[in-house]
């Protein structure tokens, strides 16, 4: 199961909380070749993430590739900047529990009812 391969591995697992679904946004951008098309799009990914980012978030974005989802570095550029302009500074999930650490992890659902 995932939860052994990370204690396996001496990992954690995080959920992210800014997101957008922006695989089908960039599925239907590299299937359609209009530079004004493509503009639309990745404003509306980054304008979407931007509604959810708050200080603490963690923002997930489908990792973009050469010829696949690669409208998603220019939606992602535009996040970063904005973040930028909003003063939040993009930092590793280990530098983000650093600064606020989690006191206590909730316990388990099956572990509760013991």
């Amino acid at each position: 199961a995932m939860r052994d391969v990370l204690k396996e591995n001496e990992m954690t697992n995080v959920m992210g909380d800014c997101y957008c679904d922006d695989w089908a946004f960039m599925e239907a951008v590299d299937n359609v070749q209009s530079e004004q098309f493509q503009k639309e799009q990745t404003e509306r990914i980054a304008s979407l993430m931007m509604r959810q980012v708050q200080p603490g978030s963690i923002a997930i974005f489908h990792m973009p590739e050469k010829n696949f989802r690669h409208t998603g570095i220019v939606a992602l550029e535009m996040f970063l900047e904005r973040c930028k302009q909003r003063n939040f500074k993009c930092v590793t999930v280990s530098k983000l529990l650093e600064t606020y650490p989690i006191k206590e992890f909730p316990k388990r659902i099956d572990e509760s009812s013991k």
